[in-house]
């Protein structure tokens, strides 16, 4: 939404069929009725700390709607109407959560929030322990030092990474020590290096199973979509002490087995021919 825009009309995007994610600026305050209504495509809208009222039907009948961020203080907002959002969770700042904005619906706290791309963002909640990872982009690369979620990744113990996110930078989830799983959506095309180095609480890593690049095995194993490249072992794992390495693998990837533990017997298929460093 450009920079000068601080009223949306009624029906200025009223079905319209093709964006997925929409970011007001800082100046937008008010939202008329059936602005948004009937925009099938539409995943997440994130609404300024501006925003003063949303009226009815806004969003109603967005049907692929799955969040709803809202940045302002629930005593800023004055009109936020039970038919103002159909589908999908509303998300606002921890301790807004029984505010009774928007009529009946239930609302959930949000602890911290940021960017991790060129429209890509991400956002922790329930007291910061899952973070969420959303937005239409690639995700940017890091290394140890330059995550942008550094200071609040001890805390962090799940991540779900949303649709049409289509790539993991370099080390993104590097050294979360207290991360014990990973969801993975259909839209990942691409998985950067050592992105899960050091994740010593990681029990399971989780791919959507029409994801066409990457896969995963019943023990939480990431691999490719083929199963020819073993990308990464949950090191953390408790519950089992031997893995036996499948028929066709061909590739073990850089670290894979690295500080695993509790890993006492690994057994290696006679198809791997190339095994990278650690």
């Amino acid at each position: 939404i450009p920079e000068d825009v601080t009223i949306i009309d009624g029906y200025a995007f009223y079905g319209q069929q093709t964006l997925r994610y929409i970011e007001m600026n800082e100046k937008v305050k008010i939202i008329k009725e059936y602005a948004f209504h009937g925009m099938t495509q539409l995943r997440t809208i994130t609404l300024p700390s501006t925003i003063q009222q949303v009226e009815g039907n806004a969003f109603s009948e967005c049907t692929s709607m799955k969040m709803i961020i809202i940045q302002a203080n629930s005593n800023d907002i004055t009109k936020c109407e039970s038919t103002t959002f159909s589908h999908g969770q509303i998300y606002v700042k921890e301790g807004n959560e029984n505010s009774g904005i928007c009529g009946k619906q239930t609302l959930y706290g949000y602890k911290t929030k940021g960017k991790a791309g060129t429209n890509i963002y991400w956002m922790t909640i329930e007291s910061g322990n899952k973070m969420m990872i959303y937005g239409i982009n690639e995700m940017d690369n890091y290394t140890k030092t330059t995550q942008v979620w550094k200071e609040i990744k001890g805390d962090v113990q799940s991540i779900e990474i949303d649709e049409y996110v289509t790539s993991i930078g370099d080390n993104a989830f590097n050294s979360f020590e207290s991360l014990t799983r990973i969801q993975i959506s259909s839209t990942i095309e691409r998985i950067g290096t050592t992105i899960m180095r050091n994740c010593i609480s990681l029990t399971s890593i989780s791919v959507e199973e029409n994801n066409k690049k990457y896969s995963n095995d019943n023990y939480g194993v990431l691999y490719d979509k083929q199963k020819t490249t073993l990308i990464q072992y949950p090191i953390g794992k408790i519950d089992s002490v031997s893995y036996e390495i499948p028929q066709n693998v061909i590739t073990i990837k850089q670290y894979t087995f690295e500080k695993s533990k509790k890993l006492t017997t690994l057994t290696i298929s006679s198809t791997v021919n190339s095994i990278e460093q650690y």
